[in-house]
C-alpha cells in the first residue's frame, strides 16, 4: 500500500515538473505576441475607378448592409 502511494505523488510530482519545464521552454522560443498600438484604421470600398464608394447603412437583424453611395 505505501509503495503504491508513494509511485501515485512520486508520478504527480514528475509529471508537474515536466509541465513546469515544457512552459519555460515554450516562453523562451516562441516570442510573445504584442498588438501594435495604433488609432483606429479607416478603409472605403470603392470601385476601380474611385468614383463609387460603399456606405454602410443600419443594422438589419444583427447585420451590416453595404449600400452604394453617391
Amino acid at each position: 500500500m505505501k509503495t503504491r502511494y508513494t509511485t501515485v505523488i512520486l508520478t504527480v510530482i514528475a509529471v508537474n515538473l515536466t509541465v513546469l519545464t515544457a512552459a519555460g521552454l515554450v516562453d523562451r522560443f516562441v516570442p510573445e505576441a504584442l498588438a501594435a498600438f495604433a488609432p483606429v484604421q479607416k478603409i472605403a470600398i470603392c470601385d476601380p475607378l474611385g468614383i463609387k464608394c460603399a456606405d454602410i447603412s443600419n443594422l438589419v437583424r444583427g447585420s451590416l448592409l453595404v449600400k452604394e453611395g453617391q
